[in-house]
């Protein structure tokens, strides 16, 4: 039986996962498959009952401190490790022997450059199934990520041209013959998990958008009690920006709350809820919630924010890395706000109100559920399997 790798190496919280079992249940007959993974707890509570194998994934144990937030995809990878030959070499040495160790015949790569430079170098197919973000264009140099910034294209150059002679420099070291660029590594198969008017790169040409997959498995159903003047569905994390205020606002409107809130205690849940909002601590079905919600209020998860504009709900967003900066101004051109430094009470209330109200801002989200009314996960997960099926067969 061949063998697939499932490697993730960047980013948080647990879209990932959740993204990649959807794909690997559709293969698991067929195939043995093996995760590595960047954060082996969040395995143990998405793989755990699903009887897959995972190993920690290499990752660099310190992340350099950046002087200002980065500019492109890479000067991010410049604070993950690519700043250094050695340290480089050493995580693109641990893939490859992950790779051979395990007897990879494919991998499948969620944000995990180094995994797609090993096999590069060790002449090991790969796909790409990022949403892009994670996947960015192939092109020099890789665009800006901070288009709300003035950031000159001599910046996004010079740190192309970083990345690329450490890569080339580290895959020479294991007798690769070919100078290499980031481009390169990125101009293969791409299979884009999110939908073309989602994309962090609107500019993008090329690429196969097969759309999100964002449910998610083991959840409970919670239902609308019909206790306020419209219904309001949250998905937030303490450790966002203006955390604190928007759950007073929450607290405060007339409408019913239902908020999920991953990482908070049962004692945090009761001091922050209140008459009309509910907080829920476990998975939650948010389709269900989804199909009467007047507004949904979250940090930018793509899963969440696609699920939500494929409802016809009109959307807050408060951002906390550039990754969801980036989607939440492509969610502001359908019928969202992007909630920026503003983040005072009266500033996210004055938002939330205006999206109850914006009768116009419901028909633009609406129209985009309807230009994407064909759309489903479970598709997006078929032309993931059926394009692996077709490269190892």
């Amino acid at each position: 039986m061949k063998r697939l790798l499932i490697g993730w190496e960047l980013g948080g919280n647990h879209g990932h996962l959740t993204t990649c079992l959807h794909v690997t249940n559709a293969l698991r007959a067929s195939y043995d498959v093996v995760f590595a993974v960047r954060d082996v707890r969040g395995a143990s509570e998405i793989l755990g009952d699903a009887a897959f194998s995972y190993v920690q994934a290499p990752v660099p144990m310190f992340r350099k401190s950046r002087a200002r937030p980065a500019a492109n995809y890479s000067e991010m990878l410049l604070g993950e490790g690519y700043a250094d030959f050695d340290l480089l070499r050493g995580l693109v040495h641990a893939w490859l022997t992950l790779l051979k160790r395990l007897e990879i015949d494919l991998v499948l790569v969620d944000h995990a450059p180094t995994a797609l430079l090993a096999c590069t170098i060790a002449d090991i197919p790969a796909i790409n199934i990022g949403n892009g973000f994670a996947t960015p264009p192939s092109v020099f140099p890789m665009p800006c990520m901070r288009t709300w910034e003035d950031i000159p294209e001599e910046r996004l150059k010079r740190a192309d041209a970083a990345v690329n002679e450490q890569i080339s420099k580290v895959a020479r070291s294991f007798s690769y013959t070919s100078d290499l660029a980031l481009a390169e590594l990125f101009g293969g198969e791409n299979l884009l998990t999110c939908l073309p008017e989602l994309d962090h790169y609107p500019q993008r040409s090329g690429g196969t958008y097969v759309g999100a997959i964002f449910s998610q498995p083991r959840t409970q159903r919670v239902d609308w009690q019909g206790t306020g003047e419209g219904r309001v569905l949250a998905y937030l994390r303490p450790g966002v920006p203006g955390f604190l205020n928007a759950m007073t606002v929450l607290r405060e409107c007339r409408a019913e709350v239902v908020a999920r809130i991953p990482g908070i205690t049962r004692a945090q849940a009761r001091k922050l809820a209140g008459p009309r909002l509910r907080i829920v601590l476990s998975p939650t079905d948010f389709n269900h919630l989804l199909q009467d919600a007047n507004v949904m209020v979250s940090y930018g998860s793509s899963g969440v924010v696609t699920e939500s504009l494929l409802r016809g709900v009109p959307q807050l967003i408060l951002a906390k890395v550039v990754e969801q900066h980036m989607l939440a101004l492509r969610v502001a051109e359908w019928g969202g706000v992007a909630a920026r430094e503003d983040r005072s009470a009266e500033r996210l209330s004055a938002d939330l109100s205006a999206l109850l109200n914006d009768q116009e801002c419901r028909r633009s989200v609406q129209d985009f559920a309807q230009r994407n009314q064909e759309y489903s996960p479970e598709n997006a997960v078929e032309k993931i399997a059926s394009t692996v099926k077709a490269i190892l067969s």
